[in-house]
């Protein structure tokens, strides 16, 4: 495979050419497949990270197989696996075209980190922008593909509306006193990899605030960068469809990290997030974010592994949720004939 034409991905252009050098030398495995091969097997354990650099490749998920994505050149596979805490594929990837690959494994990447190489921390960066993409672009097709379906609980006319429906408690507030904020980070699956040091760390950085049952602390649409931990209570979360109502997409639970696409990806709010009863929250400021993004000390790399994680564990979701719309709108009678084609062209006759 010609360096000329790896140069020319936008991932290799920002780095000097002598990393780049070393990299291929070290760490980079070229690797060529060609058309309709099983490149990744959803469930299979396997840490490889693969950067495409010519060919397409489709993203598989659900039962029957279902396209949800594509990837092409400069594109990364496998990263949610090689930078994620459990190494498990998370979709099927299946080629469409003949392609070429850079492969790196934990071994090359453990190489690159100990000799400083600037690719490690560049990858890092791509795969957490490129997740938060793949799930703004599923949010998107959640609300294309959402009109005319009923996969998903409705709100009766929208959040207002819904809101006004609902007797006011006498009390909005919680009614517990704040948990602690340490003891919050350490009961975070999302966290669960940080040491005690690390997580006290984290934790002096944070504060707990108090959320009234009806409060929106996530509204769709508004650009903001803050993400959040729920510590108690409860918190729905509402997509807007594109026939104007609203779709519960989600319930939060006590543990779950939660925002963090704004975060990493610094685009609009994809979804609304409701406390459907009073909830102490421990808020994550984006500032925080920005500052250890810049840092590659012990805490920073944790605390990215663990956003990473959440968005992992958010894309996979959408994924299946894309696959099952797309199967549902495949024998609606409510789409036209073309698009009915369209979608079942989607839907794989064998896996």
């Amino acid at each position: 495979m010609p360096q000329a034409e790896i140069e020319t991905l936008p991932l290799f252009r920002m780095l000097p050419k002598h990393h780049l050098v070393e990299a291929l030398e070290l760490a980079l495995i070229p690797y060529d497949v060609g058309q309709n091969e099983i490149l990744t097997v959803k469930g299979e354990v396997d840490t490889s990270l693969m950067i495409v650099v010519t060919g397409l490749l489709d993203v598989v998920v659900g039962d029957p197989a279902t396209v949800v994505a594509t990837v092409g050149p400069g594109e990364l596979i496998g990263d949610m696996a090689l930078f994620g805490q459990a190494g498990v594929r998370q979709a099927t990837i299946r080629t469409r075209s003949p392609c070429s690959l850079l492969v790196l494994d934990q071994e090359g990447l453990k190489t690159l980190r100990a000799k400083e190489n600037m690719l490690v921390t560049l990858l890092e960066a791509q795969a957490l922008r490129t997740i938060g993409s793949r799930l703004r672009q599923m949010d998107f097709r959640i609300t294309e593909f959402a009109e005319g379906t009923e996969l998903e609980q409705e709100a009766p006319a929208g959040l207002i509306s819904r809101f006004k429906s609902w007797l006011v408690p006498t009390n909005p507030h919680p009614a517990q006193p704040p948990p602690s904020v340490l003891e919050t980070v350490k009961a975070t699956p999302a966290l669960e990899g940080l040491s005690l040091e690390l997580m006290t760390e984290l934790a002096n950085e944070l504060v707990m605030e108090p959320v009234p049952q009806g409060t929106i602390l996530i509204q769709e649409g508004l650009r903001d960068g803050d993400a959040f931990i729920l510590a108690n209570g409860r918190i729905d979360v509402y997509r807007a469809t594109s026939n104007a109502s609203n779709q519960r997409v989600a319930t939060l639970e006590p543990g779950q990290l939660f925002g963090v696409v704004a975060l990493v990806h610094g685009s609009v709010r994809s979804a609304s997030c409701l406390a459907a009863e009073p909830c102490w929250v421990v808020r994550l400021p984006g500032t925080l974010y920005l500052e250890l993004e810049k840092r590659d000390d012990l805490l920073a790399r944790a605390f990215r592994s663990a956003v990473y994680e959440a968005l992992v564990k958010q894309l996979t979701s959408a994924n299946e949720h894309v696959a099952v719309l797309i199967q549902t709108l495949a024998n609606s009678p409510l789409v036209t004939e073309r698009e009915r084609e369209a979608f079942k062209a989607l839907v794989l006759q064998t896996s």
